[in-house]
Order: structure tokens, then sequence, then C-alpha cells
């Protein structure tokens, strides 16, 4: 039988990210859907969780949430395993 195990990163209890989470959420938003819009920090969205960041960012900048989350995911999953293999 082969057992499968997940691991979540709360607040920094096994990987020391926070610091990196930022930069790399903005360089996949970068990476997916180019030059668009930002506020001028996180605080300025009404939900301030990655979907929901997202999700107002799309709506800002009038872009179709539907066709991009996966994508995202998949950047900022590459960005973030990049930066831990370092």
């Amino acid at each position: 039988m082969r057992a499968t195990c997940l691991i979540f990163d709360v607040d920094g209890t096994l990987v020391d990210s926070t610091g990196i989470d930022d930069a790399l959420y903005k360089a996949a938003i970068r990476g997916v859907l180019g030059d668009v819009s930002l506020r001028r920090t996180w605080s300025e969205y009404e939900r301030v969780t990655d979907a929901g960041l997202f999700r107002e960012i799309c709506r800002d900048n009038g872009l179709a949430l539907a066709d991009l989350v996966a994508a995202m995911r998949l950047r900022f999953g590459e960005l973030m395993a990049a930066q831990l293999a370092t």
C-alpha cells in the first residue's frame, strides 16, 4: 500500500518563506497577466488571500478570471519550487 502525505506550512513553521511570498506572487502575476495595474498595497484589496487578490486584480484590469487561474497556480508553484531549490 502506498501512503500519501501532505505537508502544510503555516506562518513559516517549516519554510521561512514569508519574505519571498510577496515577490514571487507579484512575479507570477506579471508572468501570467503581463504588465497589469496593481493597487499600492495588498491591504487595499477586499480579500487578502491568493485567490481573492487574483480575482480582484483580474477584475481591476478587465481580464477573464476563468481562463487564467490554472496558469497562475502553475507559475507561482514553479517560482516557489525554484526559490526553495536554491
